[in-house]
């Protein structure tokens, strides 16, 4: 075999294939965040199939002559070496990388950002709500939230698996500025005279005229499963407040 080293990276969307015509006998899959399916070929033939490959994983002591890679369900950056003939780098090991997916996700019009607004009603609370309806085969992940208030109130932050009965003022927009917006998240806002949390995740106390990031606080994403309500609420009643939610959707 001739002496081969290739280093490839592409960007590729959502369920895309990536064909990829360099014959070696090692290959090492050196970045992704989502697990990808890589085949190999030799004159036209499927050799073998490797599915949920991470970066890192390889195969080596195979001749092929064609590679495919199939994308998961989310949109990434996705990087390959191929080498054969003795060539090769250790440069992976003990190396850290950090794959920006969240880049990926923006480009891909994946993430998303919203302003929950709530109104003040005498004697009921002001609850609002990111909502995933029943059926959209999609998870909400939320990995921001942050909570603003005029008057110093401490508010709660758990599920409620019921939408609430108003639309958002704000619609969702795409952290791809000008991009198409097509979320299955539904923003809503409510009030009532008792909290309608069914589980709680946090209770945060907003000092007057300020805003709290919580995201220090939830160590983790939300993740938020159709059917099911993250949902914020205050303990003042006649008070509102708004809460600033950035998330994703990822393909269940």
């Amino acid at each position: 075999m001739n002496l081969v080293f290739e280093k490839i990276s592409q960007t590729l969307a959502a369920g895309a294939k990536l064909d990829i015509g360099i014959a070696g006998s090692f290959l090492r899959l050196s970045e992704c965040q989502w697990p990808v399916t890589i085949s190999l070929l030799k004159e036209g033939r499927v050799i073998g199939t490797m599915n949920n490959m991470l970066a890192g994983d390889y195969v080596q002591g195979v001749d092929f002559d064609a590679v495919w890679v199939v994308n998961g369900a989310a949109a990434q950056v996705v990087g390959l070496q191929i080498s054969g003939g003795g060539a090769g780098s250790n440069r992976v090991i003990g190396e850290v990388s950090i794959v920006n997916g969240e880049k990926s996700r923006v480009l891909s019009n994946q993430a998303y950002s919203v302003k929950l607004q709530t109104v003040s009603v005498a004697g009921q609370l002001a609850h609002c709500q990111l909502f995933n309806p029943g059926g959209s085969g999609k998870n909400l992940i939320v990995d921001g939230l942050l909570l603003s208030v005029v008057n110093q109130q401490s508010i709660s932050i758990g599920e409620y698996s019921t939408a609430l009965a108003n639309a958002n003022a704000a619609a969702v927009a795409s952290k791809l500025l000008g991009g198409a917006v097509a979320p299955v998240a539904l923003p809503k806002y409510g009030n009532n005279a008792a909290m309608l949390l069914t589980t709680y995740l946090a209770m945060v106390t907003v000092p007057n005229a300020s805003s709290v990031d919580i995201d220090p606080l939830m160590n983790s994403p939300i993740v938020v499963p159709p059917g099911r309500g993250l949902t914020v609420v205050s303990h003042t009643a006649n008070y509102d407040f708004s809460c600033n939610v950035s998330f994703f959707e990822e393909s269940i």
